[in-house]
């Protein structure tokens, strides 16, 4: 992705899904190169691309980061899609937790 400014206390998310493998995941990476957090594949061994949502707190101290899909796998198929990258303050992001019954236990 491209470069943003996390703060602490955002919470940052997305929907990621993979055919095939865990060995594909998303990555939230400091420009320096350190990986704060890494997502993986939620449903390995299945043959289709359900995206999950999944949702992070950042606790550390103010950073510029990037988001990055990884791809080790070696098998003979594999895919991964990815939608809905957004980065969000606390306030808001609860918000969006409580009106939709889907998403509430990520409180």
């Amino acid at each position: 992705s491209s470069v943003f400014t996390l703060n602490r206390d955002t919470f940052v998310s997305f929907r990621f899904g993979a055919a095939g493998t865990r060995e594909v995941r998303v990555e939230l990476v400091r420009v320096d190169g350190t990986v704060i957090a890494t997502f993986y594949n939620e449903a390995p061994g299945k043959v289709n691309t359900e995206m999950f949502a999944y949702f992070y707190k950042y606790t550390g101290e103010t950073a510029d980061c990037f988001f990055r899909v990884v791809d080790d796998s070696v098998s003979n198929y594999g895919c991964f899609v990815v939608d809905d990258f957004i980065y969000l303050v606390k306030f808001k992001f609860i918000e969006l937790i409580i009106s939709d019954n889907h998403i509430k236990n990520f409180i």
